[in-house]
């Protein structure tokens, strides 16, 4: 009898970095960035030169705001291809998002250098360009984008935030319809439009156009409840506003705004103690974990102050939080939107 025994070689699974790419991007679209990043990673070691690969890991570290390991992979793509557009464009997302801006315009420009007829690369050059105060600047990259591609929603957004800065608010509002007009189903157009009747005192508008962006997109609300909250609370309309703040989402980005929110439903409501608890709230947590609640008028026994200094240091807190938010709103300016 025989006793041979055949030797069985399993072979292992063949893969690539395309599969591996393939794969990320699958789980990435579902929002498993973390499995993502294994397989893009994975894509990294079959071939260390790939630039989409590369590019893929930055992106995902980017959105996890890893900033810096982020720059890692942008700069490994620009040593590859230093004239990779991609490469460029994304390290001035990423020094952007750190607020390096100087750094950020360097990459933005030379973005700009390798495809002088990109619409991205003009938007980022003029948003770099509007934070340094160069408005001039910034509308002209702006206006090129548009007429590069009139049909380019957020160009037109871009233009919105610029001329609302310098008090062209109809101006402003034009653009946003225009963008309505080219994607009505657009959640963030509406919201926008939201804002800009909010800073022309129509609170009815903004209430119509942030309940327009809430219907339209339910799971990505929070600027919209926001919104919706503020113009309800300046119209007077205070059980609308308390609705729309226990709806809207709480995360590190809107904690401090649903605290100085509920602030000023509380003060005028009469109820300025607990006012003054949730604008020292908003101020402790738009500063940082580390600060010390702001110091205010009172100095009596915080059990035993009467209301007209409850009164005194509500409006002085609901002051320094107003004059605190619109500061953040001149400081703050977004990227243009994009994938990473």
């Amino acid at each position: 009898m025989s006793t041979f025994e055949p030797k069985i070689t399993r072979l292992q699974p063949v893969t690539s970095v395309q599969t591996r790419l393939k794969a990320g991007r699958e789980l990435a679209k579902d929002g498993r960035r973390d499995e993502a990043l294994v397989e893009f990673e994975a894509a990294v070691r079959l071939d260390p030169n790939s630039k989409m690969a590369r590019l893929a890991v930055g992106g995902v570290k980017a959105r996890q705001k890893r900033y810096d390991e982020a720059i890692k992979e942008y700069r490994e793509v620009l040593r590859i291809d230093p004239l990779n557009f991609q490469g460029h464009l994304r390290l001035a997302r990423v020094y952007l998002a750190k607020k390096e801006n100087e750094k950020a315009l360097e990459f933005a420009n030379g973005a700009l250098g390798i495809d002088p007829k990109s619409p991205d690369a003009m938007l980022m050059v003029g948003t770099l360009l509007m934070a340094g105060g160069d408005y001039p600047g910034a509308r002209a990259q702006f206006t090129k984008a548009v007429q590069i591609n009139p049909r380019l929603v957020r160009a037109r957004l871009h233009m919105s935030y610029l001329l609302k800065r310098l008090g062209e608010v109809d101006e402003a509002i034009a653009q946003v319809t225009a963008a309505m007009r080219i994607e009505p189903e657009n959640a963030k157009v509406h919201s926008v439009l939201g804002r800009l009747h909010l800073f022309r005192n129509d609170y009815v508008g903004a209430s119509e156009a942030f309940q327009k962006a809430i219907a339209l997109d339910p799971d990505n609300h929070t600027e919209a409840f926001l919104g919706l909250a503020e113009a309800f609370v300046k119209s007077g309309k205070l059980e609308q506003a308390e609705e729309a703040l226990r709806r809207c989402p709480e995360h590190l980005e809107s904690r401090p705004r649903i605290h100085k929110l509920w602030g000023d439903v509380h003060e005028t409501r009469g109820l300025y103690r607990d006012a003054v608890e949730e604008y020292r709230a908003f101020a402790v947590l738009a500063a940082g974990e580390s600060a010390d609640p702001p110091a205010g008028p009172v100095t009596s026994d915080p059990e035993t102050a009467d209301t007209q200094a409850w009164k005194e240091l509500a409006a002085s807190l609901r002051k320094a939080s107003d004059l605190d938010r619109e500061q953040r709103k001149l400081e703050q300016i977004e990227a243009p939107a994009g994938e990473d």
